[in-house]
């Protein structure tokens, strides 16, 4: 079955006066089902199914190897 939608967490990292943004590969972008255009992102990814926000965004930061992070979850 074909997904239309897919539901996402990212997070914005800043330290000090800098911000953490990624740049995808071209094999990240044509192997990407949800966003094949976007070179530019943000930490972060789908949402598994029953999961919470916050699990997710913690799975995601984690897999993407971070080196260092703490991470603090703030709503606002």
């Amino acid at each position: 079955m074909k997904r239309d939608f897919a539901v996402a967490v990212k997070a914005v990292i800043i330290k000090e006066d800098k911000a953490l943004v990624l740049c995808r590969s071209k094999v990240e972008m044509q192997s990407s089902y949800m966003n094949s255009r976007q070179k530019w992102d943000l930490p972060g990814g789908g949402l598994h199914f029953y999961e919470r926000a916050e699990d997710g965004l913690h799975r995601e930061i984690r897999l993407g190897e971070v080196e260092g992070l703490f991470i603090i979850l703030r709503h606002g």
